[in-house]
């Protein structure tokens, strides 16, 4: 593909940002993977330009521009509704702590900027001005390959940021390419520095692998180079757990193809991969010699939240991952009464039971399961109910109005006509309630006297 016509297949924001760049007597380039993206045919999810002039240039050239990395030479520029990244040429020193060059230094040659980058599919540069193409390190062809590889020597770009090792995978999942046998090497040779990487950025990686839909791949991949056990270590002890499913020889490729079967929600991913991380723990054999992993749903909700909160997930998604792998195991059975369903429902949450029927589904792997069940669970929905103790015609002060005293009595008695309003949602009528309340408290002081009313 030539570069004219590269450049014509540019946003038109785009080119007007690169527009003003060249009047201003400055080089604008396009670089990294949106030429990456482009020379495979995908489209370019975000762009990236580089230039010789000084980042305060750029913050005086654009009005409203952000100084996002500014000791690395990188500018964010606002343009209309969008937003690009525009990156000093540069070239870098030792990176003592590495993840940080020890000294920057500003250029003005474009092929000294692209010796820095990662991998040779990622450095490309396309003049913005006459579509003129740079490419020395033979990125092209590896991108028509399909080939991962490190510039220069991969142990030092490793050395520079282990991160780059973790995105090579990344890399080699999203994109289906195999990774060249000096850099594979490499990241196995050097693996143990992956503790050295904030876990923030870890994250980042780990993500975009976790919702791919080449996922399966991705923890292959990520189990052979041996990152897992500095990523997801508490997913170790699934690797060689003999698993009793048929998808699966180990619980490991268990979790993994489980988290496949389901959307690429982030959530749900996890909640698939981590199901059932407790079950090594929870092992029992019983007189009989029949194995049981009784309580593994909540050690395995516990372990998510764990890997999670370290991981530096949301507490949305923390609370949300952990609650799914809690209720997996909360399958619906056939000869289940609307009442016991609607207490099912109740436990779980009405906004939580469609991605518990969907984990179940992926779990099972049984789609008769699934419509069955999530046919009930809409039906019991779009009828008139009380799945949440809030939905209850009356309240606490209504149990004060009567004469309930406050505390801790009250909330055990909405509990108690929470329960009667699962088992029969007609009860659910404000007087019906104030009756049932009272007759209850009635009970529960002649309780306390000792029979005596």
């Amino acid at each position: 593909m030539k570069g004219q016509k590269l450049l014509q297949q540019l946003p038109p924001w785009l080119r007007s940002v690169a527009r003003h760049i060249i009047s201003a007597g400055w080089q604008c380039w396009l670089v990294g993977g949106a030429l990456r993206d482009m020379f495979a045919n995908r489209l370019p999810q975000e762009y990236d330009l580089a230039t010789n002039a000084p980042p305060q240039r750029m913050l005086t050239l654009f009005r409203g521009s952000i100084p996002s990395g500014l000791p690395f030479g990188t500018v964010t520029i606002r343009h209309a509704e969008h937003s690009v990244e525009v990156t000093t040429f540069r070239n870098e020193g030792y990176y003592s702590d590495r993840r940080h060059p020890d000294r920057v230094h500003f250029g003005n040659n474009i092929e000294e900027d692209l010796a820095r980058r990662d991998f040779t599919i990622n450095a490309l540069a396309l003049n913005m001005q006459n579509g003129e193409l740079r490419d020395p390190f033979g990125g092209r062809q590896d991108i028509q390959r399909g080939l991962l590889q490190a510039i220069g020597k991969a142990t030092e770009r490793f050395t520079e940021d282990p991160l780059r090792m973790l995105r090579a995978l990344r890399f080699a999942t999203t994109l289906g390419y195999r990774i060249a046998l000096t850099t594979w090497n490499a990241i196995k040779g050097d693996a143990t520095a992956l503790s050295m990487v904030a876990m923030e950025r870890l994250r980042v990686e780990l993500v975009k692998i976790v919702v791919s839909h080449r996922i399966v791949p991705g923890f292959v991949l990520l189990k052979n180079a041996t990152l897992l056990r500095y990523l997801m270590p508490e997913l170790q002890g699934a690797v060689g757990y003999p698993q009793r499913k048929s998808d699966a020889r180990t619980l490991y490729g268990h979790l993994v193809i489980v988290a496949s079967r389901l959307p690429n929600s982030i959530e749900l991913r996890l909640a698939g991969l981590l199901h059932d991380v407790a079950k090594p723990l929870c092992e029992k054999i019983n007189s009989r010699g029949i194995v049981g992993y009784y309580g593994h749903e909540q050690r395995s909700a516990e372990i998510a939240s764990d890997v999670l909160r370290r991981l530096r997930f949301s507490n949305v998604t923390i609370r949300r991952v952990s609650h799914l792998v809690r209720h997996h195991m909360d399958y619906i059975q056939h000869n289940w009464s609307d009442a016991a369903l609607r207490r099912m429902i109740a436990r779980v949450g009405e906004e939580a039971v469609d991605d518990i029927l969907r984990l179940q589904y992926a779990d099972c792997n049984s789609r008769s399961y699934f419509l069955e069940a999530h046919k009930r669970v809409e039906k019991i929905i779009s009828q008139p109910h009380s799945l949440r103790i809030t939905d209850l015609a009356i309240n606490g002060n209504d149990l004060k109005a009567i004469g309930i005293p406050q505390g801790v009595l009250i909330g055990t008695l909405l509990s108690q006509l929470h329960s009667t309003v699962l088992d029969d949602p007609s009860q659910n009528q404000r007087e019906t309630l104030i009756k049932i309340a009272k007759r209850l408290y009635q009970s529960r002081l002649r309780f306390d006297n000792g029979g005596r009313a």
